[in-house]
């Protein structure tokens, strides 16, 4: 089941209390509306029962697809794996499930996207990476955040929007699903297998990955939180496959970002999946 927490609140419009219904665990299977209020970015939308006025709750929560094996815990504003840690420590039974660290919605939307579709989110940010820089040099624009839209395997296509300055809609860009799997092997060659902690995986974590793929040398803060690689590559043989997938790359509407809240620093999450918090109880939404 999903946790349910009921906590008094002031309403930022009219300053009446008034009690919001929050939750500190999702189990996506349990509760599928609980996942679509995630997948449309209104799972922490509040309304005030006294004026009308909306307004933006976001807390921590840990969302879990338990048979799709793997745990997102949402930070909003401060995605920090160190505050997760607990969770992994405490749970062994949670080994060999992919884990999970974001900062708003609209990370966790895409997280969810990518997983359910059975993708690698590590590959999937390398493919990123790639496609904006080729877009970068193709428009002459900066190019803003990225996120996942589509893919099939089938007709070797994979797909991202991407916010680019100047352009009021994100620009889509496809490239081969060929690409996404040359990504997926230098994940595989430099990477321990995914499961063990909460990870952070997002843009900057990409171009750890890729300098290492590189051989280059990594910023000290960098080689302090990358992950020890199950194997390395010599510099010339890395280059190479790396300019290979960029070669490969050249060949749904993107979300709004969720305003971040007073965290709750609770982390321990109940018997099949969610973090606890104040007066918790068991319910459906």
């Amino acid at each position: 089941m999903s946790t349910e927490i009921k906590k008094e609140v002031n309403c930022p419009a009219c300053g009446a209390k008034a009690e919001a219904r929050m939750w500190s665990g999702v189990n996506a299977e349990v509760n599928p509306n609980l996942r679509l209020r995630v997948l449309d970015e209104s799972f922490f939308d509040w309304r005030c029962p006294q004026c009308g006025a909306q307004a933006v709750l976001a807390y921590p929560c840990l969302y879990h697809d338990k048979g799709r094996r793997f745990m997102i815990y949402i930070l909003p504003g401060n995605p920090d794996p160190e505050k997760a840690a607990g969770v992994a420590a405490q749970f062994p039974q949670l080994r060999g499930v992919r884990k999970r660290v974001t900062g708003s919605l609209t990370s966790t939307k895409e997280k969810v996207l990518l997983f359910e579709d059975g993708l690698d989110d590590r590959a999937a940010e390398l493919v990123k990476l790639l496609l904006a820089t080729v877009l970068t040099r193709a428009l002459g624009k900066t190019v803003g955040p990225g996120f996942y839209c589509s893919s099939d395997e089938a007709k070797d296509r994979i797909g991202f929007s991407f916010f680019v300055e100047g352009e009021e809609e994100p620009v889509r860009k496809m490239t081969t699903f060929s690409a996404y799997r040359s990504a997926q092997s230098i994940v595989s060659q430099l990477l321990p297998p995914d499961g063990e902690d909460f990870l952070l995986v997002d843009e900057s974590f990409a171009r750890r990955l890729l300098a290492r793929y590189r051989g280059e040398e990594p910023e000290p803060e960098a080689a302090e939180k990358a992950e020890q690689p199950a194997a390395e590559q010599p510099a010339a043989e890395n280059s190479a496959a790396q300019d290979s997938a960029a070669e490969e790359a050249e060949g749904r509407s993107a979300p709004r970002e969720a305003p971040a809240a007073e965290p709750d620093e609770s982390t321990q999450p109940p018997e099949d999946t969610a973090a606890p918090g104040e007066t918790a109880q068991e319910g459906e939404s």
